[in-house]
């Protein structure tokens, strides 16, 4: 036993001693440059290492686990339940009571705010119950509506294979509001009589592994709402459902956003007759097929669709909608859809289509000229924010109805001013202009004049700068780019209005339409012409967004000097990356080519640049490009200082292709220069020493560009002399301490605005560094010591503690004349004391059994630190004296404002322990602490 103990006292006083440096070397570094290549240090110049050590723990507390106090109970039908501390509710068996459906304010910020339920979330035990555990011997009854319902803060439920339920015949909101809840295996449930299941899962928010495997769903007619707001979803496995009895599926998924996939292949859908918002808020579907879908009873399909933003496409032209009266909103907000196919709907009974297609953002053609609107009464909005709505066939539509006010129609504003159409399809019934509240269904000018758009690849311009001198165009007897009707002037000014706006006069199109006899459609078109544009070019860094200005130029840093072999390689010049962004409007490939200086006849060929932006649109956004220049001699003409006249310079053009079977005849390539100069190259070596002139890290050699003004460089390599010249370096004494070398001259060296470039205001001792010709250029800096800094850290004794009822809080444990001591000795004699110290620590371990852990009990000064997270124990401006060399921050942990020692038992202030809510395994468990002194100063 001596021996174990021994064995056992070794091991903390080792562990105490461990101290864990980060490796600092002060040669090490140092990275040279090498001339050959277009590289740079970056801050690894001035890497400081951190001090850190680290600690255990003493013994913390061992646990005997006890019984929880029961704080509720209860009888539900013939079921006792009761809640016990720990948040479990316990049901035993017999027959549960039917709940209420949950009501009340839905505030998503506060779970607590709906009453229902069972009787078991009354009294606020709502707020209580975490677990549900339901023993054998519990069923169901026969109406089972809302019985596990408002339970907001539940994770789990156990015992469902428990759960008797073959009387049961509705299972309405059975789990309607148990937000937290994450898995629910229902494989074993006997449904055989289930009739309704409307909201079963609604607002299960959390809920993102559901088993219905065996689910029978044969008797089910109700299914509306079943899976409403389940945004914890990404799929659903349905394929045991039975629907063929089913007659309601309205919100069935509404509001599960987060799903991306849902296969339905297997419904049964011909005796539905309301799919109203089925699909409303499912902005994460990615793919939906509704292709074999048996709509034939459906009456209602009123934002079926609704809000799913991200369906790429979708198949309803097999839909039979003989019977629906109602299609508002059924695409509303479908913004990625590319086209919609209803060509085979059958309108005829439909009275309302308000909002049907409104910011269907992603339409550019709709041809709605099968459609029957002799009964519509509603069509507000109807393609409200079609934003790149082009092409629109609406030549069968009856507006008569929607536009007769007195007998409930409502047709104002099919569009608005989001709008791009540019070619409208209309007939004989339809009336254009409806003046309600002084709003106009005619669709308004576009916000951008002129607005370039495209027609089966090719780009056209409208005619005319403002809505005034826009122009609708009839094409009679000529084609859509080519109008032989009328043009009509259809915006003009508002005399009354003081904001400038356009109002609509539309006499000239009524009349046409009033005196149109044939059943042909009316074309209309804006008045338009081809349309070409050159390409927008810009030269930028390496990350494609600081661009390239005169001033800002481009570097080689790559010097071709015939007098010193060490800086150049006739041979073999290292390639020159440039880079750019691009943007042509109307073409899908540029081709790019460039000259060095003023010899475009040696111009070059590079690359060819696909333009068509990412969102699979052509040329709404700016392409990044970029090539090396690899060609010897123009590279050896870049390395060359000019010295005269300022250094080289590149030219880029670009030139535009056209679009693939584009006319000559509509478009001729355009091209655009773009030119950046190239700054002169400069050579200088800092060496770094101390006051005996030994090294103290490797020499710093450099190659760059140097310009006439102080600049920053594009290239991505911004030379900041301040860089290369540190005010401290660091290493480490013989104790291991953090030594400091400090450079005395620093600021007669170093000017406030100094970059990499024409340097002249250097101290005169270290030159002037702009285009050395090929002289290298020596320039010593001398660093002496100043001080150093220490960290002194203790072990934390949290003590030993046995608690029949879990302790909430352990503070420090030590005697008076035993304190723990942590301080940061720093010698440096520093104005400000920069550097910052951080505590972390792992989770507490189980000595016994480490796979058992605890995390998330640690604090410092009442601020919680997680494993793996850190916390600031002290920093610059909040240490009592910045004048003192020695910081023991412990001291504050034993001394109240007068100096005198506070009981920590009352007052828990430095490092201690919560264990409220905690439920650990029985033993003893420890964790180590690190601290670290870190961001000293530079």
């Amino acid at each position: 036993m001596k021996k174990i103990i021994r064995l056992g006292l070794a091991f903390l006083i080792i562990s105490f001693m461990v101290v864990s440096f980060q490796k600092f070397d002060c040669a090490a570094a140092v990275k040279t440059i090498n001339v050959s290549k277009t590289e740079a240090s970056g801050q690894d110049l001035l890497a400081v290492s951190h001090l850190q050590k680290k600690a255990p723990t003493f013994q913390l507390f061992s646990f005997l686990k006890d019984s929880p106090d029961i704080i509720a109970s209860g009888t539900s039908g013939t079921c006792d339940w009761k809640i016990t501390a720990d948040g479990i509710l316990t049901i035993d068996k017999g027959q549960l009571a039917t709940g209420t459906v949950p009501y009340g304010i839905n505030d998503p910020n506060d779970p607590f705010t709906h009453t229902g339920g069972s009787n078991w979330t009354e009294n606020g035990n709502i707020k209580k119950i975490k677990e549900v555990d339901i023993n054998p011997g519990v069923s169901l009854p026969k109406d089972a509506t809302a019985v596990f319902a408002n339970l907001p803060i539940v994770t789990e439920i156990k015992g469902l294979e428990n759960l008797d339920t073959s009387e049961t015949t509705n299972m309405s909101h059975l789990f309607d509001d148990c937000y937290d809840l994450i898995s629910l295996d229902l494989s074993k449930f006997n449904n055989s009589q289930v009739t309704d299941m409307s909201y079963m899962f609604k607002d299960c928010k959390k809920l993102s592994s559901l088993n219905l495997n065996n689910f029978n769903t044969s008797q089910v007619t109700n299914m509306s709402g079943m899976f409403y707001d389940c945004y914890g979803f990404t799929s659903i496995d349905l394929s045991d459902f039975d629907t063929h009895n089913v007659t309601n599926m309205n919100s069935m998924f509404s509001g599960s956003y987060a799903l991306t996939t849902l296969d339905l292949s297997n419904f049964n859908t011909s005796r539905v007759t309301d799919m109203g918002a089925m699909f409303s808020g499912c902005s994460g579907l990615k793919s939906l097929n509704v292709s074999k879908f048996d709509t034939s009873q459906v009456t209602n399909m009123s934002s079926m669709f609704s809000n799913c933003l991200a369906l790429p496409s979708i198949n309803v032209s097999n839909f039979n909608t003989g019977n629906v009266t109602n299609m508002r909103s059924m695409f509303n907000s479908c913004r990625t859809l590319p086209s919609i196919n209803v060509n085979n709907f059958n309108t005829s009974k439909v009275t309302d289509m308000s909002s049907m297609f409104a910011v269907c953002s992603g339409l550019i053609s709709l041809n709605l000229s099968n459609f029957d609107t002799s009964k519509v009464t509603r069509m507000y909005e109807m393609f409200k924010s079609c934003s790149q709505l082009q092409i629109l066939d609406i030549s069968s539509f009856d507006t008569r109805k929607a536009a007769d006010y007195n007998h409930g129609g409502w047709m104002v504003n099919l569009f608005d001013y989001d709008t791009k159409l540019w070619q409208l399809k209309i007939g004989k019934n339809f009336e254009p202009y409806v003046s309600i509240g002084g709003a106009g269904t005619w669709p308004w000018p576009p916000t951008e004049f002129p607005q370039v758009f495209q027609d089966n690849g090719l780009n056209y311009i409208t005619i005319g700068n403002n809505a005034q001198e826009f122009q609708w165009s009839e094409v009679g007897t000529g084609s859509p780019h080519n109008p032989k009707g009328k043009n009509f002037n259809t915006y003009v000014k508002s005399v009354s209005d003081s904001n400038g706006r356009y109002t609509v006069n539309l006499r000239g199109i009524k009349d046409l339409i009033a005196n149109h006899d044939s059943d042909e459609p009316i074309t209309l078109v804006w008045n338009n012409r081809p349309y070409n544009a050159s390409p927008s070019l810009t030269f930028t860094d390496s990350s494609y967004r600081n661009p390239v200005i005169s001033g800002n130029p481009y570097v080689y840093p790559y010097a071709y000097l015939p007098d010193d072999s060490r800086f150049c390689n006739p041979e073999s010049y290292p390639a020159l990356n440039i880079y750019g962004t691009l943007r042509d409007e109307d073409s899908s490939q540029v081709t790019l080519s460039y000259w060095i200086d003023d010899n475009s006849t040696n111009k070059k060929e590079v690359k060819t640049v696909d333009t068509t932006s990412s969102n699979g649109e052509k040329n709404k956004t700016k392409v990044n490009w970029s090539f090396a220049i690899t060609d010897q001699d123009d590279l050896k003409a870049l390395a060359t200082p000019k010295h005269k006249g300022g250094g080289h310079t590149i030219h880029v053009e670009a030139r535009d292709n056209g679009i693939d079977g584009q006319s000559q005849e509509v478009f001729e390539p355009v091209s655009a220069t773009f030119e950046v100069p190239v700054a002169e190259n400069a050579i200088v070596q800092f060496k770094y020493q101390n006051s005996s002139n030994k090294p103290l890290r490797d020499s710093q050699t450099l190659v760059r560009g140097a310009t006439e003004s102080n600049n920053n460089y594009s290239d991505g390599y911004v030379y900041d002399v301040k860089q290369y010249v540190p005010q401290y370096l660091w290493g480490k004494d013989k104790d291991n301490n953090l030594q400091r070398y400090s450079l005395s001259n620093y600021n007669d060296l170093i000017s406030d605005n100094l970059d990499w470039g024409h340097i002249v205001t250097y101290n005169p001792s270290m030159g002037n560094l702009k285009s050395t010709g090929g002289t290298l250029r020596e320039i010593p800096l001398t660093y002496v010591e100043s001080g150093t800094i220490s960290l002194e850290v203790p072990n934390l004794n949290f003590g030993s503690y046995i608690r029949q009822a879990m302790p909430s809080k352990c503070g420090l444990n030590y005697s008076v004349n035993k304190q723990p001591r942590l301080i940061v000795k720093d010698t440096t004699q520093s104005y400000k004391k920069y550097w910052k110290l951080d505590l972390s620590i792992t989770k507490f371990i189980n000595t016994k059994d480490p796979s058992k852990t605890l995390d998330g009990i640690f604090k410092y000064d009442n601020t919680p630190v997680d494993s793996g997270s850190e916390i600031t124990i002290a920093n610059g401006s909040n240490f009592r004296d910045l004048n003192i060399t020695d910081c023991d921050i412990s001291k504050d942990w034993y001394e109240n404002n007068s100096g005198k020692q506070v009981k920590l038992s009352d007052y828990y202030r430095g490092p201690w322990l919560n264990l409220q809510g905690q439920r650990p395994a029985l033993g003893t468990y420890q964790a180590t602490a690190t601290w670290t002194l870190k961001n000293t100063p530079q």
